[in-house]
């Protein structure tokens, strides 16, 4: 399995990397991640591995793939929202170091929380 790397530009959001993991020519999962260069954070969207895949490791690898990624451009602190009802997601945020945030000013869709964690040499530092 490896992770292939698509730099995209979003006229609207500014830079943004879509992270995709394969095994073959078989897709098992993709992450997005974009950031703020003013208030100099990074973001995970669309997160997403097939469930046969969760057992192989492919979250966690994914995951630090992304955060190394943001590492490797000077982010310090990655954000994500995910929904308070999927708790097998929440439970996986919690476990790579991620911890639930209230940032002010910021519009949390619906039933979403916050999560951030802190990156020190490109891996989630315990906070």
């Amino acid at each position: 399995m490896n992770i292939e790397i698509l730099e995209m530009e979003f006229a609207d959001q500014g830079n943004a990397v879509l992270m995709n993991y394969r095994s073959g020519d078989l897709l098992v999962g993709t992450v997005t991640i974009s950031w703020d260069e003013i208030a100099a954070h990074g973001f995970l969207h669309q997160f997403y591995v097939r469930p046969e895949f969760e057992s192989q490791g492919v979250r966690e690898q994914l995951a630090q793939g992304a955060i190394k990624n943001l590492w490797e451009r000077g982010f310090h602190r990655v954000f994500l929202y995910e929904m308070e009802s999927a708790r097998k997601a929440v439970r996986f945020w919690f476990e790579m170091g991620f911890a639930p945030v209230s940032p002010d000013g910021w519009e949390v869709p619906g039933s979403a929380a916050v999560f951030m964690a802190e990156i020190d040499g490109g891996a989630v530092a315990v906070l």
